[in-house]
């Protein structure tokens, strides 16, 4: 199987956050097989007054919810 292809481990079928986004080189679809919509990169101002461009992240692990900026 070529990359975009296989299954991304990180989207899990929707069930997941990929922290490459729209970047991804993996397949993001759901279980019923429709592909998600690539997240659009989001911009974030820096303490400093500069704006990021990145993607938001957020993900569960053992009942706890993190989010993290991720620059792209």
């Amino acid at each position: 199987l070529s990359a975009d292809k296989k299954a991304c481990k990180y989207f899990d079928q929707g069930r997941g956050s990929c922290p490459f986004g729209g970047k991804c080189l993996y397949l993001h679809a759901f279980r019923d097989g429709t592909r998600a919509e690539p997240e659009p990169p989001r911009k974030q101002l820096s303490s400093e007054g500069n704006v990021r461009v990145g993607i938001h992240s957020c993900s569960v692990d053992s009942g706890k919810i993190s989010q993290s900026f991720i620059p792209s």
